[in-house]
């Protein structure tokens, strides 16, 4: 996790992740199900992205 959070590339593509209209559905993988939205959502809080002014505007 500290070399996911200390990429700005993946922080990146976590940011995009988070201020687009993620699916709020579950896949699953290997054996696991898993939900795309709190999946993504979880990653991004334990990095510290949160939704940009960009997105809460739209709403």
């Amino acid at each position: 996790m500290p070399a996911i959070c200390a990429n700005p590339t993946c922080t990146g593509v976590l940011q995009d992740a988070i201020d687009s209209d993620l699916p709020d559905c579950t896949i699953d993988f290997e054996a696991t199900q898993l939900n795309v939205r709190t999946e993504l959502t979880a990653y991004a809080t334990r990095c510290g992205v949160s939704e940009s002014r960009k997105k809460m505007l739209r709403a």
